[in-house]
């Protein structure tokens, strides 16, 4: 009876073990499957991926054509059009700075920090530094920092005082992807 129970619990490890390894690729594989048969619906191709490799062709072409012929009078005239309207121009406005801010030319979030939130617990946050001086809004002693959440681009803006962060020596690059991951990424 005993080896029938340590057979069963042996058993029940190595399923859960294969259940742990087998779920995190079925669901990429599953997501990245999905997302290119949504966009062979889309485009209507019915070759499996050929319809995202002509979208990242066609984007690349659009973007190279952009940026050599006609890219900061459209860009700005597009820019210009949707700062215009309300309620889109707020979703646009906080959309593009995001995405500039990561992988835009004028990457913002260069400084990453780490913000103690209470040193007596010791719970500290990964953050990127936004502005140092916040004298205009009457904060003399505090600056905003940009908190991400884990899987995901978006996070919290926040005001601390300038004695509770710390500057890391580390890559803006490697916090990103540290803190989009959740923390499982790699240190590589």
């Amino acid at each position: 009876m005993k080896k029938l129970k340590n057979l069963y619990s042996s058993f029940i490890g190595y399923f859960l073990k294969g259940i742990f390894l087998v779920l995190p690729i079925y669901f990429t594989l599953g997501l990245c499957l999905s997302a290119l048969a949504t966009v062979d619906k889309f485009i209507h191709f019915s070759v499996p991926g050929f319809g995202i490799l002509i979208l990242i062709f066609g984007s690349s072409l659009l973007g190279y054509i952009a940026s050599k012929y006609v890219a900061n009078s459209v860009a700005a005239g597009i820019s210009n059009f949707l700062s215009k309207i309300p309620v889109v121009n707020v979703i646009y406005k906080a959309s593009s700075d995001i995405m500039g801010s990561i992988i835009g030319e004028k990457k913002k979030f260069k400084q990453p920090v780490l913000i103690t939130v209470s040193a007596l617990d010791g719970i500290y946050k990964l953050g990127f530094l936004t502005q140092e001086g916040l004298e205009d809004l009457g904060l003399n002693e505090m600056v905003s920092v940009y908190v991400l959440r884990p899987y995901s681009i978006f996070g919290d803006l926040i005001i601390v005082d300038k004695s509770k962060i710390k500057f890391l020596e580390v890559s803006s690059s490697k916090v990103t992807k540290f803190v989009i991951s959740g923390g499982f990424s790699d240190s590589d």
